[in-house]
């Protein structure tokens, strides 16, 4: 089962951003993806991403999760969610400098007071392949974020091997005052059935996760999504 309040929230903050996005025709991309991960809970996933008017974008997930070593994979009683607004700096007033940005970036996860904003600047890269493809690279840095004095940088990539097969993920490491920085780390391998549907086979690691003695780290996750 899903707890209503966080798909309900969920709902809502799609369906403003898609809205605004469309009326101004510009391009909304979304997904849902089913995970069955080793650690034996499922995974929802809804996934956006819009292009919004004045040269702001929007990404962002939403993931519904099984607990661990409860014994139903199917109940989804835990969420997370994670959203950025970014917004590129025109590269003539940064001396040439492209793919240069500032971003602004929303957390939430079960519990009362766990939600956080993240601000800082990014960088994104296109790199060509040798086999005739093209590399998308982002790096984000978050020196400030309103729950503490701790802080981010995080890597995303997207490389295509073909038409069909392609890899993609983030790194994200966490600095911890006072405590053992923390990884999150989750690759991705992505292979298209068809315009739509998506084959996926994911590893993740959590180094939240991995300290607690009650969980486990790191798993493999199945899974299929589907795009609209």
């Amino acid at each position: 089962m899903i707890c209503f309040r966080p798909a309900a929230y969920l709902f809502c903050f799609l369906l403003c951003f898609a809205a605004s996005s469309l009326a101004d025709g510009k391009r909304v991309n979304n997904s849902i993806a089913y995970y069955l991960d080793s650690r034996d809970y499922n995974t929802l996933s809804v996934n956006t991403a819009a292009q919004l008017p004045w040269d702001f974008k929007l990404w962002g997930f939403t993931d519904f999760n099984g607990d661990q070593n409860e014994g139903n994979r199917y109940d989804l009683e835990r969420f997370f969610m994670e959203y950025r607004l970014l917004h590129e700096i025109p590269e003539e007033r940064i001396f040439g400098l492209k793919g240069v940005g500032l971003l602004t970036e929303f957390n939430n996860f079960n519990g009362s007071d766990n939600d956080l904003f993240r601000f800082g600047p990014y960088i994104s890269r296109k790199i060509e392949l040798p086999w005739g493809k093209e590399a998308s690279l982002q790096l984000r840095m978050y020196p400030y974020q309103t729950d503490s004095d701790n802080r981010q940088l995080s890597l995303s990539y997207f490389i295509p091997f073909s038409e069909k097969l392609s890899l993609s993920g983030f790194a994200d490491i966490n600095f911890i005052d006072g405590g053992s920085d923390q990884w999150v780390i989750e690759p991705q391998l992505n292979y298209k059935l068809n315009d739509s549907m998506n084959l996926l086979l994911e590893y993740r690691y959590n180094g939240f996760e991995s300290s607690n003695p009650n969980l486990k780290g790191s798993g493999v996750a199945l899974g299929m999504s589907i795009e609209f």
